[in-house]
């Protein structure tokens, strides 16, 4: 006995499919009519989804450029507060600098004065000419800035 590839019960290799009786066959004209009529339907529904789409391509697109635009933000702000340590740091290590400098000034000013037989700190002249020197230097700077401000 041969298997037979088809083994469903009511099978019969001859029987033809056919039409329901309840509907009525359409004339060449209403079957092209309705054809359009689903061609229509399927355009307007293939619209819809693409304009839909575009939408949503549109609203990603606005949210991925906010997005990149908070990161740049966060990205600058990043920067600018490294910037802000890195010249603070600088500032700090010159400020340290020149109190050493000052120190070392100091120290050999004492050594000069101890070698010349003279009292380590000034007195109370030398004091008042070191002041009015400084003042002459400061007033020096400012006739300097005024002038360059007016001749700008």
């Amino acid at each position: 006995m041969i298997a037979h590839a088809c083994t469903l019960v009511n099978y019969d290799p001859f029987m033809v499919l056919k039409e329901d009786p309840a509907k009525p066959k359409l004339s060449a004209e209403e079957a092209r009519l309705k054809a359009e009529a689903l061609m229509r339907k399927a355009k307007i529904k293939r619209e819809k989804e693409e304009k839909a789409d575009e939408r949503r391509r549109e609203m990603a697109r606005i949210q991925s450029g906010k997005e990149l635009q908070i990161a740049k933000k966060k990205e600058d702000e990043g920067g600018m507060k490294k910037m802000m340590d890195a010249r603070r740091r600088e500032k700090e290590e010159e400020l340290r600098a020149r109190e050493k400098i000052k120190a070392r000034l100091e120290e050999d000013r004492k050594e000069r004065r101890k070698k010349l037989g003279l009292p380590e700190e000034f007195t109370e002249e030398e004091l008042a000419k070191e002041a009015a020197k400084k003042e002459a230097e400061k007033q020096a700077v400012e006739d300097k800035k005024k002038h360059f401000i007016a001749s700008a």
